[in-house]
């Protein structure tokens, strides 16, 4: 696929886009929004953007919305190419939930192709933020079918005896992965991380379908 924009958002988008700018990916077609201007700041993303200067915890989602209608404009503009936009971050994030579910309705208007990635917490992590992803992916439901969660606890389950810096580091990669995979993109694959991608019958039946969609 030759028309595609991935736009990443918030602390896990960043790091996506990172693994993203290491593959054979156009780097002009992957685009950085942060509304933490360090993490902007220090991001080797070319195509980075401060949206606002507040860092939200989790559960903020209704206020970061406001913030991304303020920059309405910006996005709108970003989104007038008949591509397939991939948006991606964590579910739980607040700057990264109000802006999938954001801009998952402005590409619902325009009547775009896209389809939104997210991670979901660690278990560990306790019940609230676990509902927050939740609630935040049952709402992209209400606009798209095409929604690819990627469990960060069935990653640490498959890799064993890793530690959480390393699991999440895995669960970034693997996003990028599925990426990769959605984009047709020939590349030498990370053994572990393909076999991976295969045994996870879930993600690879929802890239299988968003692929089909692709080549109507």
């Amino acid at each position: 696929m030759t028309n595609y924009k991935i736009f990443t958002f918030g602390g896990a988008g960043e790091h996506i886009a990172m693994s993203l700018l290491q593959r054979d990916i156009n780097k002009d077609c992957v685009f950085y929004f942060d509304t933490d201007p360090m993490s902007v700041e220090q991001s080797y993303s070319e195509n980075k953007y401060c949206i606002g200067d507040l860092i939200f915890p989790a559960g903020c989602i209704e206020v970061a919305k406001e913030v991304f209608d303020a920059k309405y404009e910006l996005f709108d503009s970003l989104t007038d190419d008949d591509s397939l936009y991939i948006l991606v971050g964590a579910f739980v994030g607040a700057t990264a939930g109000a802006f999938l579910l954001k801009t998952a309705e402005l590409l619902t208007k325009k009547g775009k192709l896209f389809v939104a990635i997210g991670s979901l917490p660690f278990f560990f992590e306790g019940n609230r933020r676990y509902e927050i992803a939740v609630s935040v992916m049952e709402d992209l439901q209400k606009i798209t079918s095409n929604i690819i969660p990627v469990p960060n606890d069935n990653v640490k389950k498959l890799f064993k005896n890793i530690t959480l810096r390393e699991a999440l580091e895995k669960a970034d990669y693997y996003t990028a992965e599925i990426i990769t995979e959605l984009l047709f993109l020939p590349e030498e694959k990370n053994k572990i991380i393909s076999e991976l991608l295969q045994k996870d019958s879930e993600i690879s039946e929802s890239i299988l379908k968003i692929k089909n969609k692709c080549k109507k």
